[in-house]
């Protein structure tokens, strides 16, 4: 499928990953590949106006990429635990790359850690449950991205050649700003 190439890759990052999958712990670019595939070859079939299409909110960034600044972004509470807060990556034409430590953080503890502890409960592949540390999983997933994100940093243009900045954000829970 040539959509899982890396020349067909819009975002510079997973275009990085599948042209130097070793600069990002990888021994191949099988498993994003394999991603990109098995995205593709359910989107296309999956019909217009459908629950899962609903799901999916797609922006179309329009113009060339005017990269400015790299912002890591982290919700220091005391409210809004489990939240990351909304940062605009583009503003007047300028683009600024957003990294949500918290929400990525969050997600492999929350997310992947759970499945990856799941799937190894299963017996389809050696006829026995594997082992599986799920702490342990979750200090290399955190190490590997801290890896990942530094070799985007330092070889993706424009990230770059642009400045780094931490932002810090001090949420306080408002219970009449939730949703009902």
């Amino acid at each position: 499928m040539y959509m899982s190439k890396a020349e067909y890759q819009g975002c510079g990052h997973v275009r990085l990953m599948l042209y130097k999958p070793q600069e990002y712990g990888l021994s191949s670019n099988y498993v994003p590949q394999e991603l990109i595939k098995q995205f593709f070859s359910y989107w296309w079939p999956t019909p217009l106006g459908s629950p899962e299409r609903k799901r999916i909110k797609f922006a179309i960034k329009r113009g060339p990429l005017q990269g400015k600044a790299v912002a890591i972004v982290n919700n220091e509470g005391p409210g809004c635990q489990g939240y990351s807060p909304k940062s605009f990556a583009a503003h007047h034409g300028s683009s600024i790359f957003v990294y949500h430590q918290n929400a990525v953080t969050d997600f492999r503890a929350k997310v992947l850690a759970p499945f990856f502890a799941e799937m190894a409960k299963q017996t389809f592949f050696t006829g026995k449950p594997l082992q599986f540390n799920m702490a342990q999983f979750i200090k290399q997933s955190d190490a590997l991205a801290g890896t990942q994100l530094g070799y985007t940093i330092n070889n993706l243009y424009p990230a770059d050649s642009v400045g780094l900045f931490s932002v810090n954000y001090a949420t306080k829970f408002d219970s009449k700003l939730t949703d009902e």
